[in-house]
């Protein structure tokens, strides 16, 4: 900083944005664009002499944004603690044994020509990319810990359902969606695909 202080250029750069002025660091020069009302030859000055200080200071900014806004890489192999929230899922699940009061299930109806290969592929590619679909919740000496898959096995569960009248669909449907999980084998969800017809489908997860 040169004999101007770091408080004299900061109130200068906060009372020049507050009248529309806009101050950057593009590629290390110093980018200042002033209201035509402002450009006076005493502001003018009193820039040049600020200069060095105004630049060091947004490289400070720069270097804590960079800093901050970087996630650190986590190993995510072996135990690793529950989160809050998933201590409380892991909790509420014991509590509840076979009555899960997070599972949401929701459905989807599909008509036309169905590409299952696809779906299957889509679900796969999902279960890869989001870690939180390969968790799995387990237990040491009473303390539980947390840990990710590299990769699991998936597969679609697909039921026929032609033929069936409206009660046994409703009781296949209800036996899907009801069925508790086991925590301690990822993948923590469940895909069924329902066949009504040949060209109506019923995609539960």
């Amino acid at each position: 900083m040169s004999e101007l202080t770091r408080h004299d250029t900061m109130s200068l750069m906060r009372k020049l944005r507050q009248q529309g002025t806009k101050i950057a660091l593009v590629e290390g020069n110093l980018k200042i664009e002033l209201p035509k009302a402002l450009k006076t030859q005493t502001l003018m000055q009193e820039l040049r002499l600020h200069k060095s200080n105004i630049i060091e200071i947004l490289q400070a900014v720069n270097e804590t944004r960079a800093r901050t806004s970087t996630i650190p890489v986590v190993p995510r192999t072996g135990k690793l603690p529950l989160s809050y929230a998933q201590e409380r899922f892991w909790f509420l699940e014991l509590l509840n044994q076979g009555i899960s009061p997070f599972h949401i299930p929701m459905g989807l109806e599909l008509t036309g020509v169905l590409d299952f290969s696809a779906i299957q592929k889509s679900f796969e590619q999902l279960i890869k990319r989001h870690e939180s679909l390969r968790v799995s919740f387990l237990e040491e000496g009473g303390e539980p810990y947390v840990a990710v898959a590299a990769s699991v096995e998936f597969e679609i569960e697909r039921l026929d359902l032609q033929g069936l009248d409206e009660a046994s669909v409703e009781t296949n449907l209800r036996a899907f969606m009801q069925r508790p999980f086991n925590l301690s084998t990822a993948p923590l969800m469940r895909v069924g695909l329902f066949k009504k017809s040949e060209e109506e489908h019923l995609l539960m997860i």
